[in-house]
């Protein structure tokens, strides 16, 4: 596992730095500045390197400060951040409907008291996704949850402006999801594995990641290639019991 820095060492907001993991070509850290590109999509062939690397950002977004909503509908792996009082760990469809509708509403709620003197109040909430796929699936059957995800939209478009990021994994990405003009303009993309050619050009990818590596594409940008950085479920533990 590697972070930047212990939880006492970072500054002030440090939840909006994410370490993603190392160039292989330098050994230099890879950080993603939330501030700067507010919101990822995770297409990823596998589950198991998806859950861990929702974790990390899970994990390490929470232990700063930041408000954190985790929609994982299939698969557990996050038992550490259920006891900490700013993450909410939801697993039923119903409550995923409700809490996407709770995570826009609170993006009004916040804009309207988003300066103290001019300055941004000290704010960060993410909406984390595990397997969007399913969800889109199931909500052709579900109008409430297709209401739900139908918001997704506004959160890419508007959530940066006041500090709300949605991260969304996906084991097949379909323009059902989300649009891919939205993608392509307003959303980092951090591959583990497209499964075909056609989702790699949909996604504007050029290949596929090595094994244990990713490719990050920034909005506007040409993929690259980092070595992930996976948080396992007692790395989690960790860190959660270091800021306790």
């Amino acid at each position: 596992m590697f972070l930047p820095a212990t939880v006492d060492q970072q500054p002030a907001d440090s939840a909006r730095i994410l370490p993603l993991g190392i160039d292989p070509a330098t050994g230099s850290p890879v950080h993603h500045d939330l501030d700067q590109h507010p919101h990822l999509l995770i297409p990823a062939a596998g589950t198991r390197a998806a859950t861990a690397t929702l974790r990390l950002i899970a994990t390490y977004t929470a232990v700063h400060g930041a408000e954190v909503t985790l929609l994982t509908p299939v698969h557990a792996g996050y038992d550490g951040l259920v006891s900490m009082h700013n993450v909410r760990v939801t697993r039923s469809l119903d409550r995923s409907a409700e809490a996407i509708h709770d995570f826009v509403d609170s993006m009004d709620v916040v804009s309207g008291d988003f300066y103290d003197d001019d300055v941004p109040v000290p704010y960060r909430a993410l909406l984390v996704i595990e397997h969007l796929d399913v969800l889109t699936t199931q909500a052709r059957h579900n109008d409430t949850l297709a209401r739900a995800l139908s918001r997704l939209t506004t959160v890419v478009y508007t959530g940066g402006a006041v500090r709300h990021h949605l991260v969304a994994a996906t084991r097949r990405y379909t323009t059902a999801q989300l649009r891919t003009r939205l993608v392509r303009e307003q959303m980092t993309v951090l591959s583990l594995g497209a499964r075909t050619a056609t989702e790699r050009a949909l996604l504007q990818l050029d290949r596929q990641p090595r094994d244990g590596a990713a490719l990050l594409r920034l909005p506007g940008h040409q993929s690259t290639e980092i070595q992930l950085t996976f948080l396992s479920p007692d790395d989690s533990h960790q860190l959660i019991s270091a800021t306790n």
